[in-house]
């Protein structure tokens, strides 16, 4: 995993690695107590950040692997607060999960729970189950107990229940004629994220044509 990760930095891509991988290869280096390739994940995220100055994703990942890799809270906290600001929710639960679970340990509970509930909710939104389970276990060993958990149903894994709310979004635009492209102007997204937005549509709504999405969508709308 090593000269991959250290390859990436040869590459011209503005984001050596997609931005949601970064923390999940802090969190290996962590669990293998691997400070060698904790140093190689966090300079990649620096690089990362230094091709993109001034947005928030790149930014806010950055400060989020330094924080996990030096145990530093208040880096973790400007993660939060960086991503706060950009349009991407599931990076900064993320960075919220690893900030509450640091506050834990800081035996700081009330700002503790506040993140992860708020990380909780943002995968709930999402459809994220395994991370949303994950949370509730790590509240759960804090004491704390939700009444909404039980009503928090998993997400369908095909349909148009299945979808999340981005990816109904870009549904919606793909059955009415636009092109990824267009798609990504309407969103003021990158033309990359509406890519990966339909391929998880095409598999959950077991389509394998932008004419089949179009029946069902109209299909669905005729008969709402």
């Amino acid at each position: 995993m090593v000269p991959l990760v250290r390859s990436a930095h040869t590459g011209v891509d503005p984001w050596p690695w997609k931005p949601g991988w970064l923390p999940v290869l802090a969190q290996i280096g962590m669990a293998d107590d691997d400070g060698v390739f904790l140093e190689e994940v966090q300079a990649l995220a620096e690089t990362g950040a230094a091709r993109a100055p001034g947005m928030a994703g790149f930014e806010g990942i950055a400060a989020h692997i330094q924080g996990l890799n030096r145990r530093d809270g208040d880096l973790l906290q400007h993660a939060v607060d960086v991503l706060t600001t950009g349009p991407r929710p599931l990076l900064l639960a993320g960075a919220r999960e690893d900030l509450g679970k640091h506050l834990l340990g800081q035996e700081k509970s009330p700002d503790a729970i506040r993140q992860l509930d708020q990380a909780w909710e943002a995968y709930r939104q999402a459809g994220a189950v395994g991370p949303m389970l994950r949370v509730q276990q790590t509240l759960h060993r804090a004491g704390v107990r939700r009444a909404d958990w039980a009503a928090a149903e998993p997400r369908p894994v095909s349909g148009w229940e299945a979808l999340t709310a981005a990816e109904r979004t870009v549904a919606r635009l793909m059955g009415s004629g636009y092109s990824n492209k267009g798609i990504a102007t309407e969103l003021r997204g990158s033309a990359n994220t509406v890519g990966t937005h339909a391929r998880s549509i095409f598999a959950k709504l077991e389509v394998s044509s932008r004419a089949q999405l179009s029946n069902k969508y109209h299909d669905r709308i005729t008969r709402a």
